[in-house]
């Protein structure tokens, strides 16, 4: 296995097992993980030590075959954070990061976050997300940008998608009105309006989407009534989420703290 693109240089990681393998700079550009012996391992639990998002390709007999499905994260760590802000990019401080105990280990501070660039913008995390679609709407000359994007959201999205498709529903792409917001946009930036001060959006488990095939900016008519309402997306609210307003047609979807402990109870500080 390898992976890239960010040059590496030689390394040994201990894998679950105990069993030790080097990772070394074979390729520019690529990190190649092999065992005591030379082989070249397959199911290493290792990750490159930079942050990045990472291809990732299976190499036999110097033949390299590109895993076109799969990508590899590595996360900033939140200890990165200084002054509310990494490099350039504005955060804010999360709810209980100056004291106090979260009412649960959900609102804890986030262990790192996924440093977006211009170039992987557009990197799928999953067949109808791409990680771009998640940022905070905001800063939008700063670059590189971080995110939270939990991947029960992205799990949560997708049934929703093929809830919808199941109904009849032709679903080719989901615009993501509001994914993470830092704490600092959650406060003050955009219309803050009906926003929680415990939104799950600063934890990355939250996200407004709806139907948006024509790529317009606008919800899709899928019911084919000839209006924008809540009924296009009752289908998605009434198993996933809350929906909004009658004039604001979107789903809000959430994988944090619900009402009743389980998937069928509303979110719990929801906004």
């Amino acid at each position: 296995m390898r992976s890239g693109p960010k040059k590496s240089f030689p390394q040994v990681f201990t894998l679950r097992q105990g069993t030790w393998v080097n990772v070394s700079d074979n390729v520019r550009g690529w990190v190649k993980v092999t065992d005591e012996t030379g082989r070249e391992v397959i199911e290493a639990d290792v990750a490159p030590t930079e942050p990045g998002i990472y291809k990732l390709a299976v190499e036999l007999d110097k033949a390299r075959r590109p895993v076109s499905d799969m990508q590899l994260v590595t996360l900033v760590p939140f200890s990165e954070k200084k002054k509310e802000r990494i490099g350039l990019y504005y955060l804010g401080s999360w709810p209980y990061e100056s004291g106090g105990k979260p009412r649960s280990a959900a609102y804890a501070n986030p262990s790192g976050f996924i440093e977006v660039t211009k170039e992987n913008k557009d990197t799928p995390l999953s067949e109808h997300f791409r990680v771009g679609q998640f940022l905070t709407k905001d800063q939008y000359d700063v670059w590189p940008k971080y995110v939270l994007v939990d991947e029960k959201l992205l799990d949560k999205l997708e049934l929703a998608v093929s809830e919808l498709e199941s109904e009849g529903v032709d679903v080719r792409h989901m615009h993501v009105m509001s994914g993470f917001r830092t704490p600092r946009y959650n406060k003050g930036g955009g219309n803050t309006g009906g926003r929680a001060n415990l939104s799950r959006h600063m934890y990355g488990d939250g996200a407004d989407v709806y139907v948006d095939n024509d790529r317009n900016g606008a919800p899709d008519d899928i019911t084919g009534d000839g209006r924008v309402d809540t009924a296009d997306i009752s289908l998605l609210g009434a198993h996933y989420g809350l929906t909004g307003p009658a004039s604001i047609p979107f789903a809000y979807l959430d994988v944090g703290p619900t009402t009743n402990g389980g998937p069928s109870g509303r979110p719990v500080g929801a906004g």
